[in-house]
């Protein structure tokens, strides 16, 4: 009870600074199991792993710019790699939900209490996403990023939830659900 108490003390800037570190080894530590899993599971697991580590860069850029000193000329570079790596994180999402449209894929297989597990999850992520980009109000542009950042993943992690969903849910082949939600979701 006591960290619980010490984090409502903080400030809205040191929570999110505090939550952004274990986003950041989250992420990265994700991304990594998933690079390592895709020796031996598959493309998914790449692409996952990508989209984890160019968030992380983003963050890691964020959180970078957040305890220096501001300098424009580091400002307008660091932001410009933070609006890169989320580029090519959409890229990478666009390219791997396209492939549904493209290439006959096998669909993962969720029963209907992961599926809705992995539902609860994203929305949780999304309203919290969301939240996050009214309540911080205007503590500076890197701030604003990681809002924008988290909002991004969360829309990605509701792409995840359709395919999750369609998968016990849909009698049909869900792929051209799948892909269009994803390419939406990337595109975002």
């Amino acid at each position: 009870m006591k960290l619980i108490d010490k984090y409502k003390e903080m400030s809205k800037i040191e929570r999110a600074s505090l939550t952004t570190k274990f986003s950041i080894i989250l992420n990265i530590t994700l991304g990594i199991i998933k690079l390592i899993l895709a020796i031996f599971g598959g493309v998914f697991f790449l692409f996952s792993s990508l989209i984890n580590l160019f968030v992380a860069t983003s963050k890691i850029l964020c959180k970078k710019g957040m305890l220096e000193k501001f300098n424009f000329e580091k400002f307008k570079k660091r932001n410009t790699l933070i609006g890169v790596s989320l580029l090519l994180t959409g890229i990478i999402y666009v390219v791997y939900m396209a492939r549904m449209l493209i290439v006959q894929v096998n669909i993962m297989d969720y029963d209907m209490i992961l599926g809705i597990s992995i539902a609860c999850i994203s929305f949780v992520e999304l309203a919290l996403a969301i939240s996050g980009l009214f309540t911080i109000g205007d503590n500076g542009h890197y701030y604003r990023n990681l809002k924008v950042i988290n909002l991004s993943s969360a829309i990605m992690a509701i792409s995840h939830t359709e395919v999750a969903i369609m998968s016990f849910a849909h009698d049909g082949d869900p792929r051209f659900a799948n892909a269009l939600c994803g390419l939406i979701a990337g595109s975002i």
